[in-house]
């Protein structure tokens, strides 16, 4: 009968500390977005600055951001 109050007991604690990190752990990232009033880009939009093949010299550097 002890050793069935010990395991019990560690599953109790074990599943309680996987709740307590679980819910410390959440990013916070749609909520923040919400509070500062933000909304979604409209479909199809881009925000960069589009040129046809023509106009583009050869040569140059290209930078793109990694995310």
């Amino acid at each position: 009968m002890n050793r069935a109050r010990r395991t019990m007991a560690l599953a109790v604690v074990t599943l309680s500390t996987a709740v307590v990190l679980t819910a410390c752990g959440g990013s916070g990232g749609a909520s923040a977005d919400a509070s500062r009033g933000g909304s979604a880009p409209a479909v199809g939009t881009r925000d960069l600055n589009a040129h046809p093949a023509a106009d583009l010299r050869q040569g140059g550097t290209l930078k793109m951001a990694i995310q």
